[in-house]
């Protein structure tokens, strides 16, 4: 038998010899493996994260938002489900996103108010204790005495005045509602009427008579802008006594009103926040007046950023001041300083 040794890939042998192709043995490559797509990765390098990392995580993906209150009651909002959806992922998901998930409940109507009641907190109760903010509007406040009795831990109220008919049964157990709840540090007021309309006007008085007996209310935030008259007498006054009030949000009033000189006057407040920022540079009539107050004006400065970095620029030392003609084209230009 005839045996071809072949050295060059040029070269064809015959069909029945034995072909040796080469002497050295060829180093098999095996052919590239691309990486894993990312969605494949394993949940560990989540669940890996220290819990706090992963509290914060996801407490952005069930965050519930109460600025959308600011729209009007006609206004309609999408509702999304995916806040929930979380809790299906596992049980560490399930365990460190529940209390985040029930911790601001958002009622916009009695009906949603008697659907959370029968369908989540009556049902169990135990999480009704995760809840420590409620924002309530169009007069959903039948059945919120219940409400309040199961969320024990309720710190922060934000309500809407609405011109909404209700019951007098209903009226009465709102009173009693406000009552029950001890715990409130913050309160958030806004408005869907006027105030004097005659609803409002009930609904600031039943909330003065409260705030005289929330003794851990430290903030209050009112959403509209604040004028002095017999509506909101008992709730400036009350605010004036408030034992542990540190601080009063309010926007800019148009005029000059004694509402907020009232307020200043309790003792433990701290600072006067006043919105919006655009409305506080320049010449204001209720500054201009306000600066003869100094109790107020220290308040307003210590809550207000605007005020306080112009307090600051006003008091420092007098630098030199560029005037002059801008820069020609031709690089001439001419300068006087001002001492």
């Amino acid at each position: 038998m005839r045996t071809t040794q072949v050295h060059s890939f040029n070269h064809d042998p015959t069909p029945d010899a034995t072909v040796y192709i080469c002497a050295s043995p060829v180093e098999h490559v095996p052919p590239h493996t691309p990486p894993p797509p990312p969605y494949s990765l394993p949940m560990s390098t989540l669940l890996s994260f220290p819990e706090e990392v992963l509290e914060r995580i996801l407490a952005l993906c069930v965050d519930a938002q109460t600025d959308a209150f600011a729209n009007p009651s006609w206004h309609t909002r999408q509702v999304s489900r995916r806040a929930s959806s979380i809790l299906l992922v596992n049980k560490t998901f399930l365990r460190i996103a529940t209390p985040l998930l029930y911790s601001t409940v958002v009622i916009r109507s009695a009906h949603q108010l008697a659907t959370i009641l029968d369908n989540v907190f009556r049902p169990n109760p135990e999480l009704a204790a995760f809840v420590k903010t409620v924002a309530i509007s169009g007069g959903s406040y039948d059945g919120l005495d219940e409400f309040v009795r199961l969320c024990v831990n309720l710190e922060e109220f934000d309500m809407t005045l609405d011109n909404s008919p209700w019951e007098g049964d209903v009226r009465e157990r709102f009173g009693q509602s406000l009552m029950g709840m001890k715990k409130i540090k913050s309160l958030v007021v806004r408005k869907d009427a006027y105030l004097t309309q005659e609803k409002p006007k009930l609904l600031m008085n039943q909330l003065s008579n409260a705030i005289t007996s929330w003794t851990s209310l430290e903030c209050v935030n009112i959403k509209f802008r604040f004028a002095s008259d017999a509506t909101t007498s008992s709730f400036v006054s009350a605010l004036s006594a408030a034992p542990n009030l540190k601080t009063v949000r309010a926007q800019l009033p148009a005029v000059w009103n004694d509402t907020l000189l009232n307020v200043s006057q309790n003792p433990n407040l701290r600072c006067i926040s006043l919105s919006p920022d655009k409305e506080l540079v320049g010449s204001h009539l209720f500054l201009m007046e306000a600066k003869n107050h100094d109790r107020l004006m220290d308040l307003i400065k210590a809550g207000t950023p605007v005020m306080r970095n112009r307090s600051q620029s006003s008091s420092s030392p007098t630098s030199p001041v560029l005037t002059g003609t801008p820069p020609s084209p031709s690089g001439g230009s001419h300068i006087f300083w001002e001492v």
